[in-house]
């Protein structure tokens, strides 16, 4: 004869259930954020034609940026992005952001594309969903800027994104900024008009 179980012991075991659950999906969160934190990124010397990148050495208000872009009518450069996974397990690449990059931001450039892939016209942020595997190592990813004549950047100013790229590994995803980006400066060709 099979009898029904009391409802207190139904709750407690369903209770206990949840929680164990609970556990589970914590710790698969905890060890997949554990993961994604041991990625870090830096850039190189950015590739330019149609303008010289220099050393900013010195300059007021550099940002945290070694190099500068000066932004000359027709530019296009190659910015490289190296992206470290220190850890011992394979990481997701999963989006990579770069702030005021897109043609509707009203500075001096815009992003062409993010390893090849195009970005979407009409918005300030630059943004791609990549899904690149990461295993432990170095990935270099690169972002294509171009000079944007409907926007400008004064002589003497600078624009400074700092990409994020997000990096996931089971149920957690963590942003890491690019720091050292370039610092993007205005020049006669950038100007703003005078109203």
């Amino acid at each position: 004869m099979i009898t029904a179980l009391p409802r207190r012991r139904v709750v407690q075991l369903l209770t206990g259930l949840v929680l164990v659950a609970l556990a589970v999906t914590a710790a698969v969160w905890w060890v997949g954020y554990q993961r994604s934190v041991q990625v870090t990124a830096s850039t190189g010397v950015p590739q330019c034609q149609g303008t010289t990148p220099r050393t900013l050495d010195g300059e007021s208000d550099p940002g945290d940026a070694d190099v500068g872009i000066p932004l000359r009518k027709g530019f296009t450069c190659r910015v490289r992005i190296r992206v470290v996974n220190w850890g011992d397990h394979d990481v997701v690449l999963d989006r990579v952001t770069v702030p005021i990059g897109g043609t509707e931001a009203g500075g001096g450039f815009h992003v062409l594309d993010i390893d090849g892939q195009p970005v979407a016209d009409g918005d300030i942020d630059a943004t791609a969903d990549l899904d690149l595997p990461l295993e432990p190592g170095t990935t270099v990813i690169e972002i294509g800027l171009a000079f944007q004549p409907s926007g400008c950047v004064d002589v003497g100013g600078g624009e400074q994104p700092y990409p994020t790229i997000e990096v996931a590994s089971l149920l957690a995803s963590h942003g890491v900024m690019v720091g050292d980006f370039p610092v993007l400066l205005g020049t006669k060709d950038s100007t703003c008009p005078s109203e």
